[in-house]
């Protein structure tokens, strides 16, 4: 994954004390957010929107913690109830529904964070009792939940409002280095900086990159350098009868840092001389420096850094990894790894960096040390704003069976417009079901009154297994034709079945 400079500046750091931000600055950090969607889509806009109009409203952190707790209780509320709805439509049994939200419950509260999830089951077991009688749920206590919404809180109250120290760097303050705000001097192409601190500034600011070339050209890429940090913990969503909820397992992530310098110049003659200097000079095809007007021609040579962070987790036990959230093409994994690279702006080679030639070696240690440390316009360093966006990315992941496909009926229906529409039409219905060993759930293809079903014989398929489908909740499988050899007609024949209402009476059909 590939971001730009630009969209560095999200993230929530957890701080001791906060200065003080206007709210237009709060806004702007909001916007920013959002602008960063299309780039990583999981970031969470909405509780930073959220958290904003808590900033307006200027409430407490323990007041925003309890209100984010209300909003998850509602959620968990609203699903229970869709879903014994959903249930009891299909079987007109309110016992059998309500046993069947049961036990899918019970299954998806098996990934939430073991210290929230006693507290997830009392709430949804409430919620479904509820249901049930018709009525509102009581309200229930959770407050060990309300604990970890007060950290996510504080954390996100702390990018709204840090003020990150150093924040004079880059600005006129006495003893700082003024960073180039437009692009009318080429500064891209300077020959020479006073100081390693100039360039460092030159290659992390928002200006332009140098020109690009527009002839034949050759590239090095320096090699990489790494280095390994502990493990870092990530507390994911978990997916909760179909939609994601805070709360799931906390997961430790292993990353590593790698950093290097590429290079490009034009032409096909060799970028470095013999003594490991750059030739920064046009050549013939003879090797010769090429003169115009009297004067030796520079040759376009620009180079550009790279810092790059790749997490990955193993993760052993019930559940597994999905990034999309719970949908039909959703896939699943007990591993997940990503990686984030950040690439600086380009810049011409400079011929003297402090009144000293600069060679290949310079750049290198520039590239693979105080890039990775520079502080961007927004005071974060290059490895800070990689671990931010490691975060949001991380943002992303929900836990679930790996082979979980759907939580409902309704996710379910993309996947029969492609699968199942263009082979039976109306004559089937999606369905979200639980295969009975491994208890994942899958969109199924069930068939609707007047659809061919199979028909077994002592465990044995005796149908033709073609265009047959089980049959939907209120029908059942009416075999129309027997199997076997009848002499009397000196035919074989396979057994065929239809689906047909168990009461007619009452049997509604889900397309109705």
């Amino acid at each position: 994954m590939r971001l730009s400079l630009l969209l560095l500046s999200v993230g929530a750091l957890s701080l001791s004390a906060f200065a003080e931000v206007s709210f237009e600055e709060k806004q702007s950090r909001v916007e920013l957010i959002e602008r960063i969607q299309s780039n990583v889509p999981a970031v969470s806009l909405e509780a930073y929107q959220r958290d904003l109009n808590y900033e307006r409203q200027n409430l407490s952190l323990e007041e925003r913690a309890q209100n984010e707790v209300n909003l998850l209780a509602e959620k968990i509320k609203t699903q229970v109830a869709l879903t014994f709805q959903a249930e009891l439509e299909k079987n007109d049994d309110p016992e059998a529904a309500a046993a069947t939200v049961r036990a899918a419950i019970e299954r998806d509260l098996a990934l939430a964070s073991p210290e929230m999830r006693e507290e997830l089951q009392t709430l949804a077991f409430e919620a479904l009792e509820s249901a049930q009688r018709g009525g509102l749920s009581e309200d229930v206590r959770l407050q060990n939940i309300e604990r970890s919404m007060l950290s996510r809180v504080t954390e996100r109250s702390a990018y709204l409002n840090h003020e990150a120290p150093d924040a004079n760097i880059g600005n006129n303050a006495p003893g700082g280095i003024q960073l180039p705000r437009s692009n009318n001097d080429r500064d891209s192409e300077r020959r020479e900086y006073n100081s390693k601190q100039e360039l460092i500034n030159s290659l992390v600011s928002d200006r332009d990159n140098t020109r690009w070339i527009g002839t034949s050209n050759m590239s090095i890429n320096t090699g990489v350098t790494r280095s390994a940090e502990t493990n870092i913990s990530y507390q994911l969503k978990f997916s909760f009868l179909g939609v994601a909820l805070e709360g799931g397992p906390s997961i430790n992530f292993k990353r590593e840092y790698a950093t290097n310098a590429q290079i490009i110049a034009e032409g096909l003659n060799p970028i470095l001389l013999n003594d490991g200097n750059f030739d920064f000079w046009k050549r013939d095809n003879r090797n010769r420096i090429v003169v115009s007007g009297g004067k030796n021609q520079k040759r376009f040579l620009a180079f550009w850094c790279e810092a790059s962070e790749k997490f990955e987790t193993a993760y052993t036990g019930e559940g597994g990894f999905t990034v999309a959230g719970i949908g039909a093409t959703v896939t699943g994994s007990n591993a997940y790894s990503n990686n984030v690279t950040l690439s600086s702006r380009r810049v011409f080679i400079p011929e003297y960096l402090e009144g000293r030639t600069v060679t290949m070696a310079l750049l290198n240690r520039i590239c693979m040390n105080d890039f990775l440390n520079a502080r961007l316009s927004n005071n974060y360093t290059i490895k800070q704003s990689l671990n931010v966006m490691m975060r949001n990315v991380v943002s992303s992941l929900q836990f679930s069976h790996p082979k979980t496909k759907c939580g409902v009926d309704s996710q379910c229906m993309p996947w029969f417009r492609t699968n199942g529409a263009p082979v039976i039409g109306n004559g089937g219905y999606p369905r979200c079901v639980e295969e009975p060993r491994e208890h994942y759930r899958a969109c199924v293809i069930k068939g609707l009154q007047g659809t061919k079903c199979p028909i077994y014989k002592e465990g044995r398929l005796v149908s033709s297994g073609s265009f047959e489908y089980a049959c939907d909740a209120g029908l059942r499988c009416v075999q129309t034709k027997e199997y076997g050899w009848f002499r009397s007609l000196n035919i074989f024949q396979l057994a065929e079945g239809v689906c047909r209402p168990v009461n007619p009476r009452t049997y509604r059909s889900p397309r109705r």
